[in-house]
Formats: structure tokens, C-alpha cells, sequence
């Protein structure tokens, strides 16, 4: 059976996760190995990360490098002109590559790393004060933002624990909907959403000005004096919605392009690769 040994001297960094999940991999084609130096009998020797392949070190029978950047040091072209397959981790790793003259048909882009955390963060929007009869504070906008805007782009902090039934309504359509303390509620949102049709100030507004939060609101009070260029301006209904949905697709074009970042993904990318040097490969 074909072998494929990692080289990799534990450094307590990235690139040990790396190693670990490409040791993971499970064929019926091929086994892998894993060292801190060169197997001379491995059908491929792939140094991740890169440098530990120093120039002095005689050439094994196929060596693959997991490439990551460059320092500028005057023996890294050596390694690279050396090794018989170079995997780099962007795009921009594989322009690095060829403005150092290395050929293009010995480098593959690695397109798929997994991630580290958990929860995705969605877009926290922050409402406080309380609402009157009058209707100036504008609950039912909130109610109608609730069956408009995506609940797994957007959630709700409400500062005043007299809002809990208004949390509680949108907590049931779906949103991640919260009561949370004051120093939480100015900490965590992302902008601060006032739905009031009309206000003196509100007070508040003073404080989420204070700690440089975004604010959305019509322009009106303490608003119309202190805004700013990061805040937005709305007048209507349709307005506002404009405004979160533009907000909204940022957020959801940052998540579509990591979708696809996954260690299976990885692993897999790597599978193929190896099936293709040990089809190609010298033996």
C-alpha cells in the first residue's frame, strides 16, 4: 500500500491542527504516517508546515510542502524550487508563488479550512425605553420587523425588563430575543434600532451615543443634533426595512462564503490531491 507521511514538528500553532486533520483522512488507497522527519520509504513526504523542509535535507522520493507565507529569507526559494508539489492556502498565496517564479502547474490552492468557533454571530439590534398608549414608541413596528427580517441574520437585546412580553412574541416567531442588563445591552448590540415616531430626547440615546453605537432612527430628537455618518436616516416603514436588509446582506454574504469552510472539506480536498500525485507521482 502507498504511504503518505506528514512531517511535523510540534509548534503549537495552527499548523499542528492541520497535520492532526490530514491524519484523519481514511482510504483504502493509501495510509498515512505522521513523523517529526523524512520517511525515506513514504511514497510522499508532505511537509506541513513548509520551512521544516530545510534546504540541506536530501529529497525524498515525492515532497509536497503546505506553504504559507514568506519571511524574505534568502534560503526559502531553494525550498520551493526543491519540493515537487506546493500547497498554498489562498489565492493570494498562489500570486506569492508565481511572483517567485515558481510554475503554476506545481501549485494547488487548498480552498477549504474548517473553523474554530461555534454559534454564528448574528446582527444584534437594541431597543430600550417603553411603550405608551400612544403608540409613539412604535411596538408594532418591532411586531412587523419580526415577520420581515431574517431571524438567522438578525436578533433582539431589549434593555428594559418591562419589553419582556415584546421579547417573549418575537422569542416565539423564532428570534434569538433577550432582556439583558444594562452593561450587557451596551457591550453586545450592534446597533441601536429606535422605532419612536416622536421624542424629546430619549435619554437613552445619550448613553448609546456616549459608547459610540450605530444608530437607526428617524430624525428626530437627540438624533437630529448627534448623528452621525456611520447612523441611518429612516422616515417610513419600507425605509427601515431597506436599511436592515442592506445590513442583513452583508452579514449574510460573510456567511454564504464560508459555508463551505469545513476540515471535511479539507479532508477531502486533500484525498483527491494525494490520489492524483501517487497516480502521477514517481515511484
Amino acid at each position: 500500500m502507498k504511504t503518505i507521511n506528514i512531517v511535523n514538528i510540534k509548534e503549537s500553532w495552527i499548523m499542528d491542527k492541520i497535520a492532526d486533520e490530514i491524519c484523519r483522512i481514511e482510504s483504502k488507497d493509501f495510509k498515512i504516517t505522521k513523523s517529526e522527519i523524512a520517511d525515506n520509504d513514504a511514497d510522499i513526504n508532505y511537509w506541513v508546515n513548509w520551512k521544516t523542509f530545510r534546504p540541506s535535507f536530501p529529497k525524498t522520493k515525492f515532497d509536497m510542502i503546505f506553504f504559507t507565507h514568506l519571511d524574505n529569507l534568502n534560503w526559502e526559494k531553494e525550498i520551493l524550487d526543491k519540493s515537487d508539489l506546493i500547497v498554498c492556502m489562498s489565492k493570494h498565496g498562489k500570486e506569492v508563488l508565481l511572483n517567485k517564479n515558481v510554475a503554476e502547474d506545481k501549485i494547488r490552492i487548498c480552498k477549504y479550512f474548517g473553523v474554530s468557533v461555534g454559534e454564528k454571530r448574528k446582527i444584534i439590534l437594541g431597543i430600550s425605553g417603553r411603550f405608551y398608549s400612544t403608540k409613539r414608541k412604535g411596538k408594532e413596528i418591532i411586531l412587523k420587523l419580526s415577520q420581515d427580517i431574517d431571524k438567522n441574520l438578525f436578533s433582539f437585546y431589549f434593555k428594559n425588563r418591562e419589553l419582556f412580553d415584546t421579547a417573549r412574541i418575537l422569542g416565539k416567531k423564532g428570534f434569538k430575543s433577550l432582556v439583558v442588563e444594562e452593561d450587557v445591552f451596551y457591550n453586545k448590540i450592534d446597533y441601536y434600532l429606535s422605532t419612536s415616531s416622536a421624542e424629546g430626547g430619549n435619554m437613552d440615546l445619550l448613553n448609546v451615543l456616549y459608547h459610540g453605537i450605530p444608530i437607526i432612527s428617524r430624525d428626530i430628537g437627540f438624533f437630529k443634533q448627534y448623528k452621525t455618518l456611520e447612523d441611518y436616516i429612516y422616515s417610513s416603514y419600507d425605509e427601515l426595512l431597506d436599511i436592515l436588509n442592506s445590513i442583513g446582506k452583508v452579514k449574510k454574504d460573510k456567511f454564504d462564503s464560508m459555508k463551505n469552510q469545513t476540515y471535511l472539506n479539507f479532508r477531502d480536498f486533500h484525498k483527491k490531491l494525494f490520489k492524483e500525485v501517487l497516480c502521477l507521482g514517481r515511484q
